[in-house]
């Protein structure tokens, strides 16, 4: 029998190269940062908002290269190396593999 890690993620996550990342809009202060990573139940970006947090709720907007969404997230961590926002509503498994497409179109050329 094989042992399972313990070190296994819930969600697949996907990468943003630099030059192809959404950013995330917080809707009450007019500020926008920076997407790396994003997967179904949440989000990380290098920095944070200097107002935010940990445990804060924001309600924003995700701005992808060809759309947006509005989503309500909770800061889990913030840390000098990055800020980590968990979904109240988690992204569907379309909504990652369109953002997947997207990037090995616009990087894979």
């Amino acid at each position: 029998m094989v042992a399972q890690s313990k070190n296994k993620r819930e969600c697949f996550r996907l990468t943003y190269p630099y030059g192809a990342r959404p950013r995330f809009e917080n809707a009450a202060a007019k500020e926008f940062i920076d997407v790396t990573e994003l997967s179904e139940g949440g989000f990380r970006t290098q920095k944070s908002f200097p107002s935010v947090q940990c445990n804060d709720v924001i309600s924003g907007i995700l701005h992808f290269s060809d759309h947006s969404i509005s989503v309500d997230a909770t800061v889990k961590r913030i840390s000098p190396e990055c800020t980590v926002y968990v979904l109240a509503e988690p992204l569907t498994t379309i909504e990652l593999l369109r953002e997947q497409a997207t990037i090995g179109r616009k990087f894979l050329e």
